[in-house]
This record gives C-alpha cells, structure tokens and sequence, in this order.
C-alpha cells in the first residue's frame, strides 16, 4: 500500500499522493467542504487507467466524511470522480 502514494505507469496518481488531495481539495472548495484531515486512505484497487480509493477525513467542523473515489488519467491530466460519500459520527 506504500507505493499507493507514487504515481502509477499511466500517470494516474496514488490514492495518498499530494496530487490527489489536490484534486479532491478542488472538489471539496467548490461544494464549501473544509477538510481539517485526512485520517484514513486506501487503495481498493489499481488497474490500466484508474485507481480505486476510499478515504476517511475529519472536517473542519470536527464531523468526519467517508468517501469512495476514482482517479483517471486524462488527455489534460489527472482527475477525480467521487463515488460515493456520507457522513459518520
């Protein structure tokens, strides 16, 4: 799971890489979402062209998100595509 963080062959990043919290902090600031965190990420899968995430976070309001996640390569680079999400106390 270590190697999650690194990029993969096709350039789709890794679950826990920097480029990914960038994405997901792009979809979080436009829907007014704070992340205070990340508690928890982890790799579901990997395959040619997508990875398979789901990751747990404390807010900034101190609730905590639980969310599912694709990463894709693109011709203009990286992207993210949430799948799923909900709240847990």
């Amino acid at each position: 799971i270590g190697a999650a963080a690194f990029a993969t062959r096709t350039g789709v990043p890794g679950c826990d890489s920097q480029r990914a919290k960038e994405l997901l902090g792009g979809v979080f600031q436009k829907k007014n979402i704070g992340v205070a965190r990340y508690d928890e990420v982890r790799t579901l899968s990997t395959g040619e062209d997508k990875v398979a995430c789901s990751a747990a976070m404390t807010l900034r309001d101190n609730s905590k998100l639980v969310i599912d996640y694709n990463l894709y390569s693109e011709d203009t680079g990286p992207t993210v595509l949430i799948t799923r999400s909900g709240r847990r106390s």
